[in-house]
């Protein structure tokens, strides 16, 4: 199983007087999570580094992204998205400030200080299971085509893409938890042989 935080959420932390402060968000775009770092650095400007970790998509095919901001090489990015990763996180960015407190931490003390700011706004975050959601392609005649238009509601589909000719080519989209449901209406109108793609998303 995979998690995605509910909602946005912070938390901060002090150690040897340099304060972290870790914001979660819910993002599922790279375009978004671009935007919201380009925010944060802008918003909090004082800061001493604004470091970020994230990892969107699901189990198939994650992203993963890290910036260090000037930190050390891996003792802040890396431990950041280490947090998201150990927590079966997807479509999560955290961004962690730092305001230096005069004492240096060195690579273990930074490494340790950006996990545990990390881990503290998991934890302070709700957090519930990702819905996975699977895309088939099928190709069919107008009968089931109808069939499939009055059970999409009762079967949970979204019918996503449709093109008529002699016959239609159409997308759905589904979770995953239903597919057993929707495989025995597929079989029961013989509709197995017309799939001709299929993936997760």
């Amino acid at each position: 199983m995979i998690f995605v935080p509910k909602n946005n959420n912070n938390s901060k932390i002090e150690i040897k007087k340099s304060i972290f402060v870790s914001y979660i968000f819910n993002i599922e775009k790279k375009e978004d999570i671009n935007k919201t770092i380009k925010k944060y650095k802008i918003k909090f400007k004082n800061a001493t580094h604004v470091v970020y970790g994230f990892r969107i998509g699901n189990k198939n095919s994650f992203l993963n992204g890290m910036s260090d901001d000037r930190e050390p090489n891996l003792t802040a990015g890396k431990p950041t998205l280490d947090a998201i990763i150990h927590n079966n996180l997807t479509d999560t960015l955290i961004i962690t400030l730092r305001y230096f407190g005069g004492t240096l931490l060195g690579r273990g003390g930074l490494i340790k200080a950006y996990y545990k700011s990390a881990k503290k706004v998991i934890n302070n975050a709700s957090i519930i299971e990702k819905e996975e959601l699977e895309t088939l392609k099928l190709k069919l005649n107008y009968n089931q085509y109808n069939s499939l238009l009055k059970m999409k509601n009762k079967l949970e589909i979204e019918i996503t893409d449709s093109n008529f000719s002699n016959k239609i080519n159409t997308s759905i989209k589904f979770k995953t938890k239903n597919k057993q449901k929707i495989s025995e209406f597929f079989a029961k109108n013989d509709l197995i042989q017309e799939i001709f793609k299929f993936h997760k998303e």
